[in-house]
């Protein structure tokens, strides 16, 4: 007779031969099932007023669900008691309802370091520079949960865990030399982490990729770039190369451009184009008027070069090119308002007769 055969006999044969017993069984169980959600949701409330927490949707707790779970699952075990079970079995029904509490009470823990509400007290910009750092520790925490709820069932189970620990302790050397990348990268993301040079939500530039932070989690920084499309980078890979923060310019971003005029323009006529481009320009709200800069730097083979730099008044990447636009345009209407031609690179061939 195969294990779950046995169990479906013990368990369905007392109700052929005894009544009674079968309605003691199923009202206890009614009684856990109805009573299961008020019980939770009391316990749910003594947990918010012990920790302070003023939110009122109760069923949207990290305890909510576990705790109703573990109410159904006690009036169960509690209803196999009336049962006429032999004592192998209980003792089976006792460790099943262990163990699944176990995983309840682990359940409860990761459920609370995954909820971003906790977030909520983070209100300032300094505090919110705290969210990647938080966000981090909770993915150590849940891991480990994992692990420790591992090894506490497989304890459960029976299995004996000293053969575990000893293989552990053999093939550690083994999995530290396949894991030097992985270590490397967890390594470089805790120092992202604790050094700052960007946080969740700032718009950054490496050698490779240009984008907004999404994540920074153990192996890797989350990037999504500006196609929307997202890109996993090795924080190991980040440490070793610039990090560029579009996000810490202190509500300015700086524009330049070498412009190339031809070489035949007359110099009273590119000295009025310089001028009328800086008042141009001094009349825009988006341009910082002390630091437009606009100079004659360098005679080339095939143009006149003028190098022009000045200071956007943009927060974000997309208010950069917006105005980054519209200084565009500015410059283009004064070139061809002035009548001064625009040069482009040219080869001159000359033919032998």
């Amino acid at each position: 007779m195969s294990f779950f055969e046995d169990i479906y006999n013990k368990i369905l044969d007392p109700f052929n031969h005894d009544l009674v017993t079968f309605i003691q069984f199923m009202a206890i169980i009614l009684v856990f099932l109805v009573l299961c959600a008020p019980l939770s949701k009391l316990i749910v409330k003594i947990v918010h007023t012990i920790t302070n927490n003023k939110s009122k949707k109760i069923k949207e707790s990290s305890f909510y669900r576990p705790v109703k779970w573990f109410f159904c699952l006690l009036g169960v075990f509690l209803a196999s008691y009336t049962l006429n079970l032999s004592q192998e079995f209980s003792d089976f029904l006792h460790k099943v309802f262990k163990i699944l509490c176990i995983l309840l009470i682990s359940k409860c823990f990761i459920n609370l370091f995954s909820n971003k509400k906790k977030f909520n007290f983070l209100k300032n910009d300094k505090m919110k520079e705290s969210k990647t750092l938080v966000s981090f520790f909770d993915k150590v925490i849940i891991m480990l949960i994992y692990i420790v709820t591992g090894f506490i069932v497989m304890y459960e189970m029976g299995y004996n865990l000293n053969g575990l620990v000893a293989g552990l302790g053999i093939g550690s050397a083994v999995i530290a030399l396949a894991a030097q990348d992985l270590v490397k990268s967890l390594i470089a993301s805790f120092v992202i982490i604790t050094e700052k040079p960007f946080v969740v939500g700032d718009y950054i530039e490496t050698d490779s990729f240009k984008g907004t932070v999404e994540d920074v989690t153990f192996r890797s920084t989350v990037v999504r770039t500006n196609d929307r499309s997202v890109v996993s980078i090795p924080s190991s890979k980040i440490a070793e190369s610039y990090v560029l923060n579009w996000s810490r310019t202190g509500g300015k971003r700086r524009y330049d451009l070498d412009l190339g005029i031809v070489l035949d323009t007359p110099l009273k006529k590119v000295n009025e184009f310089m001028e009328h481009l800086k008042l141009e320009l001094s009349k825009l709200d988006i341009v910082e008027k002390e630091t437009i800069n606009i100079h004659f730097t360098d005679i080339k083979a095939d143009n006149i070069n003028i190098y022009i730099y000045v200071y956007l008044n943009a927060k974000d990447y997309n208010e950069y090119l917006d105005m980054k636009e519209i200084v565009n345009y500015t410059i283009m209407g004064v070139a061809e308002r002035e009548k001064v031609e625009l040069a482009f690179p040219t080869n001159m061939v000359y033919v032998k007769k």
